[in-house]
């Protein structure tokens, strides 16, 4: 992340601020956090580093640059950055089923995971058709905050529903 300032003159303030904590508070009066800020002709620049980046990270940076002026008059602006962390969806392994005819067609319990809560779940049938398992949207067979446990039951067995079903999940920034 980089935060900068420019103006007429040098900027005497410049910080950078993520859920209401300082990650630079630089200031030409007092001398505070130098550390990793530049200057160059009338511009101030701080550069963040996040080196292992967590689902913590995933938030709004607020960057603000102050200016003095005539008779003490200040001048300010700020910009904000959203960021969002996030990672690939996975599915616990789920295991092959053998069905009576006429009995429930049972998919075994399984596990979505994203780090976000995954935002859909579909279940592919062998006919070609599809069930929205979890959507943000639809009544879901899905319980759980960011990990789904996801339990589906398709009623009583048909030879028709013999076949492969694949389980997709999706997960997406916002």
């Amino acid at each position: 992340l980089t935060c900068e300032a420019e103006g007429g003159r040098v900027p005497h303030v410049l910080q950078l601020v993520f859920n209401g904590k300082y990650l630079i508070n630089y200031n030409t009066d007092s001398g505070t956090n130098t550390e990793g800020v530049t200057i160059s002709g009338h511009t101030i620049t701080y550069k963040e580093t996040i080196s292992s980046v967590s689902f913590n990270d995933s938030g709004t940076y607020y960057c603000t640059g102050k200016n003095k002026a005539k008779e003490n008059a200040k001048k300010t602006d700020k910009d904000n950055s959203e960021i969002t962390v996030v990672s690939d969806v996975t599915i616990s392994s789920v295991a092959d089923v053998d069905v009576n005819l006429g009995d429930v067609l049972q998919i075994p319990k399984f596990t979505v995971e994203g780090g976000r809560a995954p935002h859909q779940v579909i279940l592919a049938k062998p006919d070609g058709s599809t069930d929205v398992v979890y959507s943000n949207s639809v009544t879901n067979k899905c319980t759980g905050t960011f990990t789904k446990s996801c339990d589906i039951s398709l009623g009583a067995s048909t030879y028709q529903q013999d076949g492969n079903y694949k389980i997709t999940a999706k997960n997406r920034a916002k």
